[in-house]
């Protein structure tokens, strides 16, 4: 029956001899506001029957960012909302309402985000007797004029998840939340650090992570907090493809944009549960798993105190890992045992909000985060349990909005993040004898392994300014310069082993000389024109600069970042696009100078790159077309959307096995800019709705690289799965509550066939299946909620490439089976 439906709905969709009609709010906006009194918004929806639920988003005078409301059904199609006192400042408030349909589509009901309405606020009148402190004399409304739907704002590859759904998925950490997406994927290294790849591209720095709209991503080596908790994320934005954000003008696939949790919403939640894998070691040690978060704030006219805490404990998976480089090879290793991959993790912030004091608005935030957890395995390919990693993260900002009214806005902020990193390798493992390294007759014995020590601090400040002009009704005009020095503090690395491998206490062998101090300035400029030219037709060009102090050469072509794009809607159940963009990224300090190979010994050694001074710039150009169409027909309905792109990327920095490129003093492989690569693909997403809030989407990607070389073409089937497909369930059901099931689907991978070398270790990683099953209780006494989620529902096993495949043929293993009990006190 679901099917027959289904195959209904396309024949209409194709067919589409009558427009959906338009859902639009029509009502009497107020003349104005008195400021600290709560501004009534009601009105009524033409199009109620295709709407589920009702939002309305607003701000304050010259707010960054827009707060929500659902607006509540009075009857029939009448809804209204309340703007709260403290939100309602001089000289005005700016909003926008829109519909959210069964499918969980925002569709635009009233005015928009690039231009909202805006209602003038003015001052409180003066107290004159007992009833001074009302809301004051109701103003008379004016007849607002039905309003044509606006043409939602021309993202190109944005990508949504809210606190609800993130709430709702049983999401552990954003990196769990990444992977839902189609074109994302989530891969962990030998160290343990988390990768994420956008469309085939995801080295360090390649993806830029944004925490309130302030980049965090590593000075040194690009590195990110992927496994942020998920109980503080109050919204996940994913942008593929060329930049639309000044502070990800350095990165080349896209960004990840997070907002945390604030003072429009109070909760708490705690989660309990542990891995039961059957992969799990006989000699793991469980301790179980363990969650807790809570955000929210109190509001003190004129300020808006604001906050959050967040903290993961998570003994991990233990898979057992019984060859690697010395047991495959010599048989002098031990034998290895399990691999965790667990962790402690802690993420805080506060914030104060101040307004009507001053002009505009200005907010305080401070952020702070501390990871620690154990490395999978060795350096490069060798079991060592005794590797840990530690994390610090320290974020400042100051910003402040102004609106002039009539969709004219400035704002500017400024910011310090501060990095501090330690990473512990275990080389070799413990009781390792090496034989007479320094010639003294006695073999070297190094009772707790060969150690090797890596820390650095780095400091990056950023200031920022941009403004908003509506030039006219639909037709904005962006501007913004970004300027941010980035710089390193402390780096070292220390061993106990020298370079002739004889042995040496920990601390004693450091490399060579102290290496001087790392700074870079980066410019960016970027405008943009956004214009709806009618109900049917948007455009947006843009152009970027961008400036780096530090390289050696910055080919003129790689200053410039262009992007243009068009949308034309012929119906309201078509939308066509049509896309081109541009991205540059820098090399990392690491990628250029990291020189801690070379006085290891050369069996150590083996397989790890050094940083290569002359690297330059790598450039993507962006081309992406699609169509996305939408249906309904009775209680259910159907959207879909297709797009297919071509990429080309230029001089990709990359460290290759086996390259041509090497370090004239050591001899060893370097980091190089690859030559050009081509890359296409195909996305795409359905979603149904069946009646109620049930709802079912199907994502999928397709991908396919190809480096241009020497020797000629060669097809690369990258570490990211080609072809990747994720389905998502949301059923609610009477007594029980929502039901979610997320499932992943990853396509077959192989090894880089780009040098002989690679050819020579081969791997093949099968397709994987990964399911996540959560059940939410409906709120209990208006506040609680109880919940279920089990993850890698079907301990499927997991495993991620590694450097030598031939020297560690199981690869690594992932997370199995785990289970989490939730209890949650508020909305998300």
């Amino acid at each position: 029956m679901l099917v027959a439906a289904v195959l209904s709905l396309s024949s209409a969709l194709l067919a589409a001899p009558a427009a959906t009609p338009p859902v639009t709010f029509v009502h009497r906006a107020p003349a104005s506001g008195i400021a600290g009194a709560p501004l009534l918004i009601e009105g009524h929806i033409l199009g109620a029957s295709e709407v589920e639920t009702a939002l309305l988003y607003y701000r304050k005078a010259g707010a960054d960012r827009f707060r929500h409301r659902e607006l509540e059904l009075v009857q029939g199609d009448h809804y209204r909302a309340v703007i709260p006192g403290p939100e309602v400042t001089a000289p005005a408030v700016e909003y926008y309402v829109v519909a959210v349909d069964f499918l969980q589509t925002q569709i635009s009901a009233f005015a928009s985000e690039l231009h909202p309405a805006s209602v003038p606020v003015t001052e409180r009148a003066a107290e004159t007797g007992a009833d001074s402190d009302a809301a004051g004399p109701t103003p008379t409304p004016t007849p607002m004029p039905t309003p044509t739907p606006a043409v939602a704002p021309l993202e190109p590859g944005a990508l949504v998840r809210d606190a609800t759904a993130i709430a709702s998925m049983g999401a552990r950490t954003l990196a769990d939340v990444l992977a839902t997406f189609p074109g994302l994927e989530v891969t962990r290294d030998l160290s343990g650090f988390a990768h994420v790849a956008i469309r085939g591209v995801g080295g360090d720095g390649d993806v830029a992570l944004l925490v309130d709209d302030q980049p965090v991503n590593d000075a040194y080596d690009g590195r990110a907090l992927w496994d942020l908790p998920a109980g503080i994320l109050h919204r996940v934005e994913v942008q593929i493809g060329p930049r639309r954000e000044l502070a990800a003008a350095d990165a080349v696939a896209g960004s990840v944009r997070v907002a945390t949790g604030g003072a429009e919403s109070q909760r708490m939640a705690i989660a309990a549960g542990t891995h039961a894998s059957d992969r799990t070691s006989a000699a793991a040690h469980r301790r179980g798993s363990y969650a807790a978060s809570a955000h929210g704030g109190l509001r003190f006219a004129p300020l808006v105190l604001s906050g959050f805490a967040a903290v993961n404990a998570d003994d991990g998976t233990e898979a057992t890992i019984s060859r690697d480089a010395f047991s495959t090879a010599s048989g002098r290793s031990q034998t290895p045992g399990p691999a965790r991959d667990g962790g402690l993790s802690l993420f805080a912030g506060a914030g104060v909000s101040l307004s009507r004091l001053i002009p505009g608005t200005l907010d305080l935030l401070g952020r702070f985060a501390w990871e620690h957890r154990g490395a999978y395995v060795g350096r490069v390919d060798t079991y060592g349990p005794g590797g840990t990693i530690d994390a610090k993260l320290g974020l400042l900002q100051v910003r402040h909005a102004l609106s002039f009214g009539d969709g004219r806005t400035l704002t500017t902020a400024v910011g310090l993040d501060a990095h501090q990193a330690e990473r512990n390798y275990q080389l070799t493992p413990a009781g390792f004898a090496w034989g007479d390294r320094n010639g003294d007759g006695v073999p070297e014995t190094f009772e707790t392994g060969i150690l090797e020590t890596e820390s650095h601090t780095t400091l990056a400040a950023f200031a920022t300014v941009r403004t908003d002009l509506k030039l006219a009704a639909g037709h904005t005009l962006k501007a913004g310069v970004f300027a941010t020095r980035r710089q390193t503090g402390s780096l070292a690395v220390r061993r106990n082993v020298d370079s002739a491998g004889a042995a040496r206490g920990l601390g004693q062998i450091e490399l060579g000389a102290p290496i001087a101090p790392l700074a870079r300035n980066l410019a960016a400029l970027q405008i943009a024109d956004d214009w709806a030219v009618n109900s049917k037709t948007e455009v947006a060009v843009g152009l970027g600069a961008a400036y780096v102090s530090d390289l050696e050469r910055f080919e003129a072509s790689k200053l410039l970042s262009p992007h243009v794009g068009v949308s034309y809607r012929p119906s309201d159940a078509w939308r066509l696009k049509a896309l081109y963009g541009s991205s540059v990224r820098p090399p990392t300090f690491a990628e250029r100078t990291d020189k801690s190979a070379t006085s290891l010994p050369s069996a150590l050694a083996a397989d790890r790159f050094v940083g290569n001074p002359h690297l330059n710039a790598s450039a993507r150009h962006q081309v992406e077309a699609g169509v996305e169409a939408r249906t309904t027909a009775a209680d259910v309905a159907l959207e879909a959307a297709v797009s297919g792109w071509y990429a080309r990327l230029a001089a990709a920095i990359a460290s290759v096995a086996g390259s041509a490129a090497t370090d004239p003093a050591s001899q060893l492989a370097r980091v190089d800019n690859r030559p050009p690569c081509d890359s296409f693909g195909a996305d795409v997403e359905i979603r149904l709705a069946l009646g109620g809030r049930s709802r079912v989407s199907l994502g999928g990607a397709w991908q396919r690289l190809r480096e241009q070389s020497g020797a000629g073409r060669g097809t690369l089937l990258t570490t990211e799965p080609q072809l990747v497909g994720v389905l998502g369930l949301h059923v609610e059901l009477p007594m029980v509550g929502g039901l979610d099931l997320i499932g992943r689907y990853g396509g077959e991978r192989r090894n880089n066939a780009r040098t002989v070398v690679e050819r020579l270790r081969v791997y093949r990683l099968p397709a994987y299946t990964d399911i996540t099953l959560a059940v939410r209780s409906p709120p209990l006494k208006d506040a609680l909620r109880l919940g279920v989620a089990i993850h890698n529902l079907f301990d499927h096993d997991r495993r991620d490439p590694v450097p030598r495949p031939d020297l560690m043929p199981e690869l690594l293993p992932r997370e199995g089976f785990q289970i989490l009990a939730t209890v949650e006190v508020g909305a998300p």
